[in-house]
């Protein structure tokens, strides 16, 4: 994709002005914007903005509540190197899992089976990183 200097150029305008404070209230949005906003733009209320980034010819407001979960350490490792240290974890450990068993195999260029078996551990880690994160919502730190 060819360099998009207008973009660059916004990126480095706003990323200052958008951390700096939290958000106050969030205005009427267009129909098109709240049909499809997860979760609803009024979250947005009393959180802040990390700053703007680019992605392609998409500009990206990152909030101080963004978790990534990666399948294996070695992937959390390579988002560590791009900057999301801090909001980082590995899927089976952010589930409750410890070594070697928090990674999930990749399945690529293997056979069905272990596919399945990727499957498999996928919902299951993810039921499990939505209950700690619905307890966690909830105030429940356990």
């Amino acid at each position: 994709m060819p360099e998009l200097p207008e973009l660059e150029a916004l990126v480095e305008a706003l990323d200052p002005l958008v951390s700096r404070a939290p958000v106050r209230d969030v205005p009427v949005a267009h129909f098109a914007v709240v049909k499809t906003a997860t979760p609803p733009l009024a979250w947005l209320a009393g959180h802040s903005f990390t700053g703007a980034i680019r992605r392609g010819k998409h500009l990206l407001f990152p909030t101080d509540e963004d978790l990534i979960l990666t399948m294996s350490r070695h992937h959390r490792a390579r988002v560590n190197d791009l900057g999301g240290a801090e909001k980082v974890f590995v899927l089976g450990e952010y589930a409750g899992r410890v070594g070697d068993s928090a990674d999930v195999r990749d399945p690529f260029g293997g056979d069905l089976e272990g596919y399945r078996q990727t499957y498999d551990d996928l919902a299951e880690l993810t039921d499990a990183a939505a209950d700690r994160l619905v307890r966690e919502r909830s105030g429940d730190r356990r």
